[in-house]
């Protein structure tokens, strides 16, 4: 199994579409070109942003950074992409902690498989990619169900076969033997941005995440962090790649730098109350 998000996950993390209408007689406009998104591989990075309550650890920041190998293809239904996360680290403001996903753990996050929404508008294309409903370390009994709070529920599974119950995080801290964290999660993901140029797309991250910690060792860890998702701070970006990539090749090669391009108007006409009264989220991740 594979889960992202562990989908982009975590730990205590510690853990995404308007037809353009053509103008009427014989002067029309022409449409715009057929959208730069070819079907083939591309390197998909991603940056989840929360703010973050820990029991004992405190209030802090923590970023969930992956990087994926996506493919995009063409579908009878539209153009369908599918991905399968490479790596994964956390990045958190709690001084002198590291949070890893172990090799394991990362290794059973399950491959994603979505349709892509392309919309052209006056300024291009806009790319829309919803994730769905991710579950890691348990089996629903319907899609979407929430996460269970204990360690031996039954729909609580060894996702990543340490005989631990869920998916196993781990805290290193100088010193001491690393923490585990046994968790749970919840998550919906959903790309939303625009065709830069190209073969690139650049743009927002926004879903939910909801993670519960159904054991620990040492026991006194084991309490849910509460996650409040930065909505500004959370980013992707997908360029295109040779086919013949593979993850290692991916994990190798730098991150692209930012295009630069101009933001989507989702991301530069945020609601008004959000801009006028700062939220949690931002007050804590500054």
């Amino acid at each position: 199994m594979r889960p992202s998000p562990l989908h982009h996950r975590f730990v205590t993390r510690l853990l995404l579409p308007i037809a353009a209408l053509g103008g009427l007689g014989a002067a029309a406009t022409p449409g715009p070109e057929p959208p730069a998104l070819a079907p083939g591989a591309y390197r998909l990075d991603m940056r989840q942003v929360h703010a973050s309550k820990f029991p004992v650890l405190g209030r802090t920041r923590t970023d969930w950074v992956s990087v994926a190998l996506a493919r995009v293809r063409q579908s009878e239904g539209g153009l369908v992409q599918e991905h399968e996360v490479c790596d994964v680290r956390f990045e958190s403001g709690l001084p002198l902690v590291e949070m890893v996903m172990p090799p394991a753990t990362q290794a059973s996050l399950v491959a994603m498989v979505y349709p892509v929404e392309l919309e052209a508008d006056g300024d291009g294309w806009r790319y829309r990619a919803d994730f769905g409903f991710e579950h890691v370390g348990y089996e629903p009994a319907r899609p979407g169900a929430p996460p269970p709070r204990r360690g031996d529920d039954p729909s609580v599974v060894d996702s990543d076969g340490d005989g631990k119950p869920g998916a196993t995080l781990q805290l290193d801290v100088p010193i001491l033997d690393p923490f585990e964290l046994y968790v749970v999660q919840r998550g919906h993901a959903v790309l939303d941005g625009r065709v830069v140029e190209e073969g690139r797309v650049e743009g927002a991250v926004r879903g939910e995440l909801e993670q519960v910690v159904i054991g620990s060792d040492p026991y006194f860890l084991k309490r849910s962090p509460k996650l409040e998702p930065d909505r500004k701070r959370s980013r992707f970006s997908m360029v295109r790649v040779p086919d013949g990539s593979t993850c290692e090749s991916l994990v190798e090669a730098a991150s692209p730098a930012p295009s630069g391009a101009a933001p989507t108007p989702a991301e530069v006409a945020p609601k008004a109350a959000e801009d006028a009264v700062p939220t949690p989220a931002d007050a804590a991740a500054r």
